[in-house]
């Protein structure tokens, strides 16, 4: 009850000081993915060690509280300080209504352009499925098959996963399309992320159109609604990983043995990494990931601790956290280190788009938009990847898209 009530008044202090709508400042997406997936876990953390024997130590739960308390006192604490910044408008540090926004008329070209990268995602989605044989999602050990089908097609599913996400979220924000037709891309969409396996990747492209519908239609948000539709999300999510499960058990079963398992999988994964890696990389886990783009089969950091610690369990890596990467890599030092550094680089980067993105009369140019939204809605997922993953797999790929969409609408600005 003590995490629940705690992460209310958090939630709370933070809408009051940064606005939860405020979806250009990736600090507060991150907050908000913090609580939910590394935080109020902990409120059932004696239900799991009673019915599963998963025991999580006091240190590990006063680290994650301890960290959560720095990244919100350095965030008031940077915050205070850019105000004496010569170099930084007050209008860049205001929270802004998304409902302020208005989407610039594309033209024609940068239209067909989105068409054609949303194509060209699908082009990629279907050499994927011929090069492993079978839909993913759709395999008779699909928890296994999907990370096994993508040893060595990495490459191929992140670009289509970006493109497909990409065009498809321009041709639904357009003004220029029937309504009818933004629906059913979108709806095209969610399905053919779905095959790959991986939930996150189609529910963020709903959260996605969510925020371009208000911008839209300059419809009021009521935290009620989003916290409703948040914790409809998540159950569709949670049913989605409970038909993957590897279990001799009736589907209800295994969704209530899933229910709250997502966000704690998180805490007692970063208490094993606490517990039993003292072999610190001082950086080298930086590259271990990067090396992942290199041909052929090479592991992710999350991958190389399971594989190094020697676990064997269903689907992929171990989700190491933001705590976790700061502690593999650099030691006590990194769990200090992160939390502080984090908020003074998203409070950084917040003021950083809203000087790039924002002209006078609100406008907003809607491929620059989407990219915006897609780095501060990814951003918030090093809370469970890390920094690294998350700048290689999504935000580097999805710059990449955005400079391509530019170069087919014929824009100068490349």
């Amino acid at each position: 009850m003590f995490y629940l009530i705690s992460s209310i008044i958090v939630i709370f202090i933070v809408h009051k000081k940064f606005s939860l709508f405020d979806v250009l400042n990736p600090f507060v997406i991150f907050v908000l993915y913090y609580i939910f997936f590394f935080f109020i876990a902990l409120s059932w953390k004696e239900n799991f060690f009673i019915h599963k024997g998963v025991k999580i130590d006091d240190y590990t739960v006063n680290v994650i509280t301890a960290s959560l308390i720095v990244i919100l006192i350095s965030a008031y604490i940077f915050s205070f300080v850019f105000k004496f910044e010569k170099s930084i408008s007050p209008n860049y540090l205001r929270k802004i209504d998304l409902r302020k926004l208005n989407f610039g008329t594309p033209t024609k070209r940068s239209e067909q352009a989105a068409w054609v990268i949303f194509f060209l995602g699908i082009v990629l989605f279907l050499i994927f499925i011929l090069k492993v044989g079978q839909v993913p999602l759709l395999a008779d050990d699909a928890e296994n098959f999907r990370i096994e089908a993508r040893k060595g097609n990495g490459f191929i599913t992140i670009l289509s996963m970006a493109l497909i996400t990409y065009g498809s979220s321009y041709i639904f924000a357009s003004m220029n399309i029937a309504t009818s037709k933004r629906i059913l891309i979108l709806v095209v969409a969610f399905f053919i992320l779905m095959m790959f396996g991986n939930r996150g990747p189609a529910f963020l492209l709903l959260i996605f159109a969510f925020i371009i519908n208000i911008v839209r239609s300059k419809t009021k948000v009521k935290i009620f609604k989003v916290v409703l539709l948040g914790l409809l999300g998540y159950l569709l999510l949670v049913g989605i990983g409970a038909y993957r499960m590897n279990a001799d058990a009736d589907f209800l079963t295994k969704f209530i043995l899933t229910i709250g398992w997502r966000p704690f999988v998180n805490i007692q994964n970063f208490d094993i990494i606490l517990n039993r890696f003292d072999d610190f990389l001082y950086g080298y886990g930086y590259w271990i990931d990067i090396y992942t783009l290199a041909p052929g089969y090479s592991p992710n950091l999350g991958t190389w601790v399971k594989e190094t610690m020697g676990f064997s369990f269903d689907g992929g890596s171990v989700t190491i956290s933001l705590l976790g990467e700061g502690y593999i890599n650099f030691g006590t030092f990194g769990l200090i280190l992160y939390p502080f550094l984090t908020s003074w680089i998203l409070l950084r980067l917040s003021i950083y788009i809203k000087r790039v993105l924002l002209k006078n009369d609100f406008s907003v140019d809607i491929g620059k938009f989407i990219l915006i939204i897609t780095i501060n809605v990814a951003i918030a997922g090093i809370v469970s990847s890390g920094y690294t993953s998350v700048i290689l797999y999504i935000i580097i790929p999805n710059f990449l898209i955005y400079k391509l969409h530019q170069f087919l609408s014929g824009s100068k600005n490349i």
